[in-house]
């Protein structure tokens, strides 16, 4: 009995330390909307139809010698619902976003797997403050789903990549790797390179250059330039697919003001070209309220002019836990 009770005390020490240095968290975000939208030949009151929820799992464990291996799982669904917007109906109510491993030093981060592209988040998804929510700027004034395999704008994740963020992420840089075949590439990932750098300039002004790179299934390319000034946000893309179809320009424009216990936020632009986008003008007036950084509202008004002409007002909440 007693040996019994030394081993597991030993047993217990023994595995104190490697408990003690791993580290998990699952965390959730919930979200639902109701718009009245009008497209000019539909219009009515629905639920939000996307996936805006998300579930996922992130870890790390130290090493030792400075060194820290990371691992992230996340997947979108539709809080409405509970169908991912790719496969409404169909009883799945997961679908895939950023998955990887990777090791942490002193000098940056390298990681390998589904990962998020540094065009994506330089500027981009972090400079609309409607970002997931039918008042979003992608698609419209910004690139949604464009380049081949539709990963090169601000809607995808780069799947079989690798990932060095140095400088404390001030450059982050992926690359697709997988060639299927040595001569021809099969899967729309092999070469494709998206780089971003930040010019940080005290604690709320930055400047940001980013540009993406298909590799051997397209000739997809894009340069932004993008900046933040105090309460106003700026970006500019230049698009180009390699054909005769031209390329596309793409103008965002925002300007944040506290008010009532929360935000009004102005934002809009224009995207004008001959590949994805025809001639679109957008303008967003809405307010968000954070009661919490877990816990916020938002509502607001969307009008697109030109080739889209659409209009919604849109409300919704959102709890991130």
């Amino acid at each position: 009995m007693n040996k019994s009770i030394i081993a597991i005390a030993i047993a217990a020490v023994t595995a104190a330390p490697i408990a003690a240095n791993a580290a998990g968290t699952v965390y959730a975000q919930v979200q639902a909307e109701i718009t009245q939208a009008d497209n000019g030949t539909d219009s009515g009151l629905r639920m939000d139809d996307n996936a805006r929820g998300r579930i996922g799992y992130k870890g790390s464990q130290e090493l030792g010698n400075g060194m820290t291996m990371i691992g992230k799982m996340e997947y979108k669904m539709d809080t409405a619902d509970g169908d991912s917007d790719t496969a409404a109906g169909s009883g799945i109510a997961l679908t895939k976003r950023e998955m990887l491993v990777g090791l942490k030093q002193g000098w940056g981060t390298f990681t390998m797997g589904r990962l998020k592209s540094p065009y994506k988040y330089a500027g981009g998804v972090k400079y609309d403050a409607f970002v997931t929510t039918a008042l979003e700027a992608r698609d419209d004034i910004m690139t949604g789903k464009v380049g081949t395999g539709k990963a090169m704008g601000h809607n995808g994740f780069q799947s079989d990549s690798i990932g060095v963020s140095a400088m404390g992420g001030k450059v982050y840089l992926t690359y697709g790797v997988d060639e299927a075949d040595p001569t021809v590439d099969t899967d729309g990932n092999f070469g494709d390179l998206t780089v971003s750098y930040k010019h940080k300039m005290g604690k709320k002004n930055e400047l940001v250059f980013a540009h993406v790179a298909q590799g051997d299934a397209g000739d997809y390319s894009a340069t932004k330039v993008a900046g933040k000034f105090g309460a106003v946000k700026f970006q500019v893309e230049l698009t180009d697919d390699g054909t005769a179809a031209g390329s596309d320009t793409y103008i965002f424009a925002a300007y944040g003001m506290k008010m009532a216990g929360g935000k009004l936020i102005v934002q809009g632009g224009n995207a004008d070209g001959d590949n994805y986008v025809d001639g679109t003008t957008s303008v967003v007036v809405g307010f968000q309220k954070k009661f919490t950084k877990k816990a916020r509202w938002f509502a607001g008004i969307k009008s697109n002019s030109g080739d889209d002409e659409t209009q919604n007002i849109t409300y919704g909440m959102r709890f991130d836990y």
